[in-house]
């Protein structure tokens, strides 16, 4: 058999081998990751406040007013992006739940894919959120950006 047959027969094997992780675990590991994100929202506005009672003026509000929700929002970005593409392939959340994500292949997902996975979060939302409630129906229990991505999330070994 050639090297790329092989490849080929490991990575089908892999793949057919993977636990799809369910809806709840999904959703508590969210919820988990939604309050170590609301952790980092409380430090992120308590600077601005902080910029607020330094000096009241036109500036200072509009910082204030726009500042958290810009790194708030980029700071979520980064969060799932690296740790999701990096050798944990998971956040905290996902962590304490036990599952990853990963490819269709059962393999780690690049930062490139990761970015358009949590990109594509916003599909999900403009869904009026039936985006996120897909793995209940779907036979690989993914959600609507993980579809979008090619992703998967299954229970880590």
């Amino acid at each position: 058999m050639s090297p790329f047959l092989s490849a080929q027969a490991g990575a089908a094997s892999a793949a057919a081998s993977l636990r799809y992780a369910s809806f709840t675990s999904r959703a508590i590991a969210a919820i988990i990751d939604f309050f170590i994100l609301q952790i980092a929202a409380m430090f992120i506005d308590s600077f601005f406040a902080g910029m607020l009672l330094h000096s009241l003026n036109t500036a200072t509000i509009a910082a204030a007013m726009i500042g958290p929700l810009a790194i708030g929002g980029a700071l979520a970005l980064v969060y799932s992006v690296w740790l999701e593409s990096s050798v944990w392939q998971a956040t905290p959340g996902k962590m304490m739940m036990g599952i990853k994500v990963v490819d269709l292949n059962g393999q780690r997902i690049t930062f490139a894919k990761s970015s358009w996975r949590n990109l594509a979060k916003s599909f999900s939302v403009l869904t009026l959120g039936m985006g996120y409630l897909m793995p209940l129906w779907t036979a690989r229990r993914q959600a609507l950006h993980d579809r979008a991505a090619g992703c998967l999330v299954v229970y880590a070994r």
